[in-house]
Parts: structure tokens; sequence; C-alpha cells
């Protein structure tokens, strides 16, 4: 098996180090075979400065590329998951976020094809999914506008995976926004894939500032919403069969 570990950030000069270091150990403890993507998205401090610094050392096997300004989760999310050059990739958050160790025991499952996809899923309590209670009002709100328009296919959206690279031939993502999640993952439903889900520890962010709350990111993510469900929504609805399997 080998994996590619994929996260990108704007701003995180706070946890970049920290995000490595742990993104070694990780990936070390599955297979010799792997690789760490991060795309930096136009940042202003010192996050290029740090990596590249911890770029020099080879052991963690860093592979680094940049926006030339902010652009967002939407483009940042569909540009990385073109980037990985090994067979499996594992999406995480650059605060370190999820529990992606929870992904372990099941990583056999995808090995023996068993299942093509595994989805992480948070726990519903407001209070856990996010790291405040305005953020977390702001994810359940979400959850709960995409599933009466498009459907309640997964029991959470916007969260981290464990993919095969070969399930991304042909996909292309639209949205702009953090909708690019449940975007893709409906694209893997139309698709037929195997997909499982298990639940994922939230972690709250201890240094630095999450952005994807901001009003200009909700209004993107809004209007990705209604727009995408006239030029994909419609279609999802009416010819998905496929369905997630829980392992929770």
């Amino acid at each position: 098996m080998s994996i590619s570990l994929i996260a990108y950030g704007f701003n995180e000069q706070e946890n970049i180090k920290d995000f490595i270091i742990k993104a070694h150990k990780f990936c070390k403890n599955i297979t010799n075979n792997f690789e760490i993507i991060y795309l930096d998205d136009g940042s202003t401090d010192r996050s290029l400065e740090i990596i590249y610094k911890l770029k020099k050392i080879k052991k963690f096997n860093i592979r680094i590329y940049k926006n030339m300004y902010n652009k967002g989760v939407g483009y940042n999310f569909s540009k990385i998951l073109k980037l990985p050059k090994k067979n499996i990739i594992i999406h995480q958050t650059i605060d370190w976020s999820y529990n992606i160790h929870k992904f372990l025991p099941y990583l056999d499952l995808i090995k023996k094809n068993k299942f093509d996809i595994i989805h992480g899923s948070r726990d519903f309590n407001i209070n856990k999914r996010s790291d405040n209670i305005y953020r977390g009002l702001i994810s359940i709100t979400n959850k709960f506008l995409i599933g009466a328009m498009y459907g309640n296919f997964t029991k959470d959206f916007q969260n981290v995976y464990v993919i095969k690279k070969k399930c991304l031939k042909g996909i292309k993502l639209l949205s702009k926004s953090s909708f690019v999640n449940p975007e893709l993952l409906m694209e893997f439903l139309l698709k037929n894939f195997k997909i499982a889900e298990v639940e994922i520890d939230f972690k709250k962010r201890k240094r630095g500032k999450a952005k994807g709350a901001k009003l200009k990111f909700l209004i993107r993510s809004i209007f990705d919403i209604v727009i995408l469900w006239f030029k994909k929504g419609i279609n999802f609805r009416l010819n998905n069969t496929n369905k997630i399997i829980y392992l929770n």
C-alpha cells in the first residue's frame, strides 16, 4: 500500500510544523511508501518558509505546491486531489482537527477491495463537531440545507476521506466553496463506488484561526449549494441508487 497524505492551508505558521511531524508519524506507521503533499493557498505569513525548511529533512517526503493568491477551499480541494502519486489518498486538515487514526482499522478493507472510499463523519453534537458554537451552528445548518435539497445520503458533510486514486478519474468538481466535499461524495455515489463511513472524532483547534466561517465563504457555499442543485442535484436525486455502508 502506498499513501499520499494531503492537506492545504492559508497562513498556518502556528500549525505547519506540528502537522508535518504528525503526518510523517501517521504514514510511517502504515508504510514506508508515502508522500506528504501540502498546498499553500497564498499565505502571507511564515508558512512557506517553515515548510521549505522541513522539506530539507528527507524522511518527511514532502511535496509543496502554492497558489499565487488566496483561492479558498473549493479550488484547493479540487487542485490537491490531482497531485498525489500514490495509490491511496488520505485527506486531513492542516490543524489536524480530525482523528484520522480511526481510519486505520479499515485500511485493510480498502487493500482487499472491499471498499473504494472511506468517509469520516463527526458527532452530531454541536459542541463536538466544530471549534465553537457559532461554527457548530453553521455546520448543522449546512447539513440540514444540503440534506433537504440533495437527500440525506450521508451522516455528515465536509469531512475527511480515504480514497483510491483511481476513483478520481473522470470526476469534475464545479464547486468553488466548501460544498466541493459533498459534491465529491455525490460523484462517487453516482459512479457506484463502494463507500464506507466511519465516525471520526473532531479536535478543536489549539493554534491559529480557522478561516472557513467568514461571511464571504458562507455566501459562496450557499450559492454553490443552490446553483449546483440545478446542475447536479436533480440528476443525483433521480439517478442515485448507491448506498453508503456505515461501519460504526
